[in-house]
């Protein structure tokens, strides 16, 4: 499956999904790709989602990782088959599972 972003626009084997935010990074996994959305002002909270092959979200990442105040993540990466590792922009940096949707480390780098 190739998936590729421009802007706000997801595209996924050649179907354009529209969505509400700019789209900073896209990393694709076996049954979904996971989006970090991102503008210049760091105003975006709970700013990564992941969406089936269809266009369809299946989470926002304050379903796995809970927290009191709404975060903005403004790093995301793929970590072999299954795992991604996030960054917050108030310096935590989570690596998260996508397939049990568990955090699997938490770490302080500021």
């Amino acid at each position: 499956m190739i998936i590729s972003a421009k802007n706000n626009i997801l595209n996924i084997g050649g179907e354009k999904i529209e969505l509400e935010h700019n789209i900073e990074t896209v990393i694709q996994f076996d049954r979904c790709c996971i989006v970090l959305f991102s503008d210049d002002k760091f105003s975006i909270k709970n700013n990564i989602s992941a969406y089936d092959f269809q266009g369809n979200k299946l989470w926002q990442i304050s379903e796995i990782i809970p927290f009191k105040f709404e975060e903005v993540y403004i790093y995301l990466s793929k970590m072999g088959d299954t795992q991604f590792i996030t960054a917050s922009y108030n310096g935590i940096r989570y690596t998260v599972d996508v397939i049990t949707r568990q955090v699997i480390s938490k770490q302080i780098i500021k």
